[in-house]
């Protein structure tokens, strides 16, 4: 059932008198956003829309207008922050909480009205309906297209186009500019049409990192075959997208005390589902990294043999990838030498 709010007698101390909806937009903003996001499911889509308007009537906040709603409605609040909320804030909220449709509805606008393209709007599910856009389009397009979607995306487009266009697409993704806005105007209504059915880095480090988060969600054998192409077209750039490119079976490269210091702040249950399948080498190498409680607790959940991967071996070995090298950029650990893996796998 949909809470109503009731506009209340003004009452005294107040610097400045607020509207009970003002003052529901003040509260949500001073909350972490999960349960901000459950109260305001709670309203009928009437005070919804009011409390919208009220943030865009607020302006900068201080701790002087929340302290009185916290001694109003907890008398246990003993402290208050100074906070600034706004008309946008409240949108995320509206976003994360309800429908586009319903928000629509909230703010009085028609629900025919056109959504506006967001590069945002195509998600991982809809490769199908995009990869054969990209086969019909120029390569050049088809790398512009990959350098705006997440690298989710991206990544399972990449693993479903044909071996060569694949290469000849990821080396054009480097060294691409800013597309002209007419361009750009007409290429995302295209897209809207075509694929919904109805944000770019200007420096080459840029698109490198961004190609490098592609790649790493790929597997061993597509990432190596890229990273070739990518070096024989520019051996500069490719030795830069190695330096970012960290994978799981690379975890066995780390120093023993990275490894360790790595895989003390992985879960149990994580390391666990990702060891399943895995070759023994790198299996010894994780298990020689954990503390004897921890190694017997995963040794007694592994099969003997390598087993076969499980359904969640594959995002779990993702996770700790991208936990290492969120943990190298924090300059907790340092990842091995990219030239000097490339050495001792060449022998």
């Amino acid at each position: 059932m949909a809470v109503r709010i009731v506009e209340d007698e003004p009452k005294l101390g107040f610097p400045i008198q607020r509207s009970s909806h003002e003052k529901v937009a003040i509260l949500l903003a001073t909350l972490e956003n999960t349960l901000a996001v459950d109260l305001l499911k709670k309203f009928d889509a009437q005070d919804v829309k009011r409390i919208l308007e009220s943030t865009a009537k607020l302006g900068p906040l201080t701790s002087g207008d929340v302290v009185p709603l916290v001694d109003e409605f907890a008398d246990q609040f003993s402290e208050a922050l100074g906070i600034s909320a706004g008309h946008e804030q409240l949108l995320r909220l509206l976003e994360s909480a309800f429908t586009p449709d319903e928000i629509l509805d909230f703010l009085g606008k028609s629900k025919t009205t056109a959504k506006a393209f967001s590069w945002s709007r195509l998600v991982l599910g809809m490769e199908e309906r995009l990869v054969p856009y990209l086969l019909d389009e120029h390569p050049q397009t088809a790398a512009f297209i990959l350098s705006r979607v997440s690298p989710d995306l991206a990544a399972r487009c990449l693993e479903i186009l044909p071996s060569d266009l694949k290469t000849t697409v990821t080396t054009r993704m480097i060294k691409l500019g800013d597309a002209r806005p007419r361009v750009l105007e007409i290429l995302e209504r295209v897209l809207q049409e075509d694929v919904l059915g109805e944000k770019v880095s200007a420096n080459d480090n840029g698109r490198l990192d961004k190609l490098a988060s592609i790649i790493n969600r790929l597997d061993r054998r597509d990432a190596d075959a890229i990273l070739m192409e990518v070096t024989k077209v520019n051996a500069e750039d490719g030795a830069k997208l190695r330096k970012l490119i960290f994978m799981f079976e690379d975890i066995a490269k780390l120093s023993i005390s990275h490894r360790a210091k790595l895989l003390d702040r992985v879960p149990t249950d994580l390391v666990i589902a990702a060891l399943f399948g895995a070759a023994m080498e790198l299996r010894e190498a994780f298990l020689s990294s954990l503390s004897a409680r921890t190694r017997r607790m995963v040794e007694s959940e592994l099969p003997a043999d390598q087993g076969q991967p499980r359904k969640d071996t594959v995002d779990s070995r993702r996770k700790i990838a991208e936990l290492a090298i969120a943990s190298a950029k924090a300059g907790d650990i340092s990842l091995p030498d990219a030239d000097a893996i490339v050495a001792s796998e060449a022998k």
